[in-house]
């Protein structure tokens, strides 16, 4: 066949296990892939009349580059030859398979016409199922990366695939990745029978609502609503194929296979100068032309270009990594620490490493081989010693506590060297100060929330400040704050604007007038009166005293009366008549103004 055949294998207990046809030519090493993926044991057929063929080794290399040591080597079509052929071609399995993870699997000999040793090989798969270990991760999030997507006349769209991870249950809400797409499990048959549930390692078809048959295609995954994340970028450890026929290059164009799906993408050695020889092994970052869905400890193959030859393969250490630098020793030193990290550890360097200082919560589960429970645990046992947990909405984020602290250390520094240099500002703009720390929204915010709480820093507006900071005119600050004063008082009713103030003292730096200007308002030496009128307080407090005297004699006041009483013009007489209606020393009444009681 060229295509993927389905069928199950029941055992003694009544379990039943689902069997996946692969096919053999070469010409269809895509869909060998797509069928590869999720298998537990293998059994490699080889042709007793053709023996060990190209597409075998090459089989069978993909096999041990994608870790899978459980198998049985089956000799077919042993009736059409002699017992030397069979021992003949038994010795080149022997040979091909030494030094692979499949060395020491068992070799049996069979004949569909005759049905010689299939009652051997029924038992042998029952006793290498009886042997198997349960998959890394399966107690994981669920993943059905899709290898048939096809419309049953009124059941809607239907989707098949291996089933990873943890369990799917009708009614689940569901998301296909990487396109985003949300539906509804409307119904789930598992070898031809409509259960409520499935769980790992079955062959498993979902029957789909609220999507079309073009949302989903096959490379897609079915997995949790709640993990969307793909990615165009992965730090891997790359084994190269023996058979491979070239060296593998820096920024070679690869064929990139996991799952079920197959993207393009480029390879950056990070740990080889020259490039990987066959056999070699090094870590190797992917920069794929489109996205996927995946998780650390995937398991992956890489073809050619024109996907002639398999160059390599090898496992997934960080789905979301950054850029490196080539070559770095603390390139390689992070790369050999993220491979050898047990559970806690990876904790630790997600949230050490992660674009943002935060992360949600649930992006661990990218990481690690269980879910639910079991990380609630790690999650709580790291809780205040080595991570931070809050919470933002309904989300549960978390955070490297050193990291957070330095974060926290640069914070108050930057305001610190912001009052050195700025000492009579209001205080430091808060997205600058976020900006000059490197820190994004969602961490900012807990941590300035945090400081204030403490009594470090005061938030007035959208400008932050030590709360130690005492502001004290100095030096040139001084010198300008004494030239304010008395152009103030001597323009009394007609003060200049911030324009016109800063064109005056323009010996001076224009920031430097601006803030001593800021602080002799926020001292109460001069007063905004407007959002364009900055009065002395002495004026002020002049013009309210004739303004007192006069309301008490004569009860009401006009503008135009205002405005002879102090000599000025309509200009600034309105907006004071309003500033003093703010600050409740008058109330207006049509065109007057009376005295408030």
């Amino acid at each position: 066949s060229i295509g993927l055949g389905f069928a199950y294998f029941q055992l003694p207990d009544g379990t039943k296990a689902g069997i996946v046809d692969v096919p053999g030519h070469e010409r269809f090493i895509r869909n060998m892939l797509t069928g590869v993926w999720g298998m537990d044991l293998i059994l490699l057929v080889v042709d007793a009349v053709e023996g060990v063929r190209p597409q075998t080794i090459e089989h069978l290399t993909i096999l041990d580059l994608l870790g899978i040591s459980t198998g049985i080597i089956v000799i077919t079509k042993i009736d059409l030859v002699t017992e030397s052929r069979i021992k003949e071609v038994e010795e080149q399995v022997k040979t091909l398979i030494k030094g692979k993870l499949l060395e020491n699997s068992p070799i049996v000999r069979v004949s569909s016409v005759t049905l010689d040793g299939f009652d051997e090989l029924k038992a042998e798969i029952i006793k290498q199922m009886d042997n198997l270990k349960p998959p890394r991760r399966s107690m994981s999030a669920p993943r059905l990366p899709v290898d048939r997507a096809f419309v049953i006349q009124g059941f809607g769209v239907v989707v098949t695939g291996t089933l990873i991870g943890g369990e799917f249950k009708k009614q689940d809400i569901v998301a296909i990745m990487p396109v985003g797409k949300r539906g509804r499990i409307r119904g789930i048959e598992v070898h031809d029978v409509q259960v409520e549930s499935a769980s790992p390692g079955q062959r498993v078809a979902l029957n789909l609502s609220g999507i079309e048959k073009d949302d989903v295609q096959r490379g897609d995954v079915i997995t949790d609503f709640n993990l969307s994340r793909s990615t165009t970028s992965l730090d891997t450890v790359l084994k190269i194929a023996d058979t491979c026929n070239r060296v593998f290059e820096n920024w070679i164009r690869v064929r990139f296979f996991t799952g079920t799906s197959e993207v393009f993408g480029r390879a950056i050695l990070l740990s080889s100068e020259e490039g990987l020889l066959p056999g070699d092994t090094g870590y190797v970052q992917f920069r794929l032309e489109s996205p996927i869905f995946a998780f650390r400890g995937d398991r992956f193959i890489i073809r050619d270009f024109a996907n002639q030859e398999t160059l390599g393969g090898g496992e997934i250490l960080d789905p979301f990594p950054q850029k490196h630098k080539r070559l770095a020793e603390e390139t390689i030193a992070k790369m050999k620490r993220l491979e050898s990290a047990n559970d806690e550890e990876l904790v630790k360097i997600v949230t050490e490493l992660s674009e943002n200082i935060s992360i949600p919560e649930n992006d661990i589960r990218f990481y690690l081989p269980y879910t639910g429970e079991k990380q609630e645990q790690l999650i709580k046992r790291m809780e205040g010693n080595a991570i931070i947990r809050y919470a933002i909405g309904d989300r549960q984020m978390i955070a490297s506590k050193e990291r957070m602290s330095r974060i926290r250390d640069k914070m108050l520094e930057q305001l610190s060297l912001f009052h050195k240099e700025r000492p009579l500002a209001e205080g430091a703009n808060y997205s600058k100060i976020r900006s000059e720390i490197k820190a994004d929204e969602q961490t900012f915010d807990p941590l300035l929330q945090e400081l204030i709480k403490e009594g470090k820093v005061i938030r007035i507006g959208n400008y932050l400040r030590l709360s130690s900071h005492q502001m004290t005119f100095s030096g040139r600050a001084l010198k300008i704050s004494e030239q304010i004063d008395q152009i103030y008082l001597q323009r009394g009713f007609t003060p200049p604007d911030e324009k016109e103030l800063i064109s005056i003292l323009s010996s001076f730096d224009k920031d430097d007038v601006i803030d001593v200007c800021q602080a002799m308002i926020r001292g109460g030496k001069l007063i905004k009166i407007s959002d364009d009128i900055i009065m002395h307080s002495s004026i002020v407090e002049n013009a309210l005293n004739l303004l007192k005297d006069h309301l008490k004699t004569y009860g009401t006041i006009t503008v135009s009366e205002f405005r002879q009483l102090v000599n000025t013009t309509r200009k600034y007489a309105v907006p004071f008549l309003e500033y003093c209606d703010k600050i409740g020393f008058t109330i207006r009444e049509g065109d007057n103004r009376r005295l408030v009681l």
